[in-house]
């Protein structure tokens, strides 16, 4: 009979792997759709960003500081790591 016994404990040992995964594999996709969504926001942020500026003091800008995308990437950057220590350094 313990042939019998080994074989329907394995089988559960493996549903509940199979569910671990699952769990797992639904908590990440969660993970992905937050992401997904806080960058959709920070787009929305630069967006407004570059609203601010019409497209003519853009081209000065751009014409009188040639590394002005550069300042821009070096400024998205600088986003990314503020909204990741969001919520850090608080309380002092």
């Amino acid at each position: 009979g313990t042939k019998v016994f080994k074989a329907e404990n394995d089988k559960e040992y493996y549903r509940q792997q199979m569910d671990n995964a699952r769990t797992t594999s639904n908590r990440l996709r969660t993970e992905n759709q937050e992401l997904k969504t806080e960058t959709k926001e920070l787009k929305k942020e630069l967006g407004k960003m570059k609203d601010l500026f019409n497209s003519e003091q853009l081209e000065t800008l751009r014409h009188h500081f040639p590394n002005i995308s550069k300042a821009m990437e070096e400024g998205k950057d600088l986003l990314k790591q503020i909204t990741k220590s969001r919520g850090f350094g608080m309380g002092m």
